[in-house]
């Protein structure tokens, strides 16, 4: 009777992948991230995986994925914790800007080093440690990283746009 449940079984599941993914996933992406690119595009997935239900986690912040149950993350930057499985699913290429009202009123930064002196930023800060990023610029194919002045700190990528 056990080897004709287990047989059972084997049959069932082949039946399963027949079928294709069904089930719900929970994700967790950035809130910019989800708003540009993943939410326009899950009328396309819904139509490829029909029987896949989203749980869609849009945060800034760095979630416990194991303790909060998430199934898989997007996430911007290098892994922090070696023992998460995970591989680059794209690039993005950053642009240092400001506003027209911004060059407008303080003209447009000459050099790195004038940004520094007598420019402010909006600057992003980290979740988990409390710190603002600071600005990596491309000198010579050698990665520069910068501090810059500024009044006001996020961690909010729509917020982070919006105060440019």
């Amino acid at each position: 009777a056990r080897i004709l449940a287990d047989v059972a079984d084997i049959e069932s599941s082949f039946h399963d992948a027949e079928r294709g993914p069904r089930g719900q996933l929970r994700i967790d992406v950035p809130v910019s991230i989800g708003r540009l690119i993943l939410i326009p595009r899950l009328r396309d997935f819904h139509a490829r995986y029909p029987d896949i239900d989203l749980v869609i986690g849009l945060n800034d912040r760095p979630v416990d994925l194991v303790g909060e149950a998430v199934d898989c993350a997007i996430r911007v930057g290098e892994l922090k914790d070696s023992s998460l499985i995970a591989r680059r699913i794209g690039t993005f290429q950053c642009a240092t800007a400001a506003s027209p009202i911004y060059l407008e009123k303080y003209g447009e930064p000459t050099s790195i080093e004038d940004l520094q002196k007598n420019h402010k930023a909006i600057h992003f800060f980290s979740s988990r440690t409390g710190r603002n990023f600071d600005w990596d610029f491309v000198v010579d194919d050698l990665i520069k990283s910068v501090s810059v002045r500024g009044r006001v700190s996020v961690n909010d990528g729509d917020a982070y746009i919006d105060l440019a």
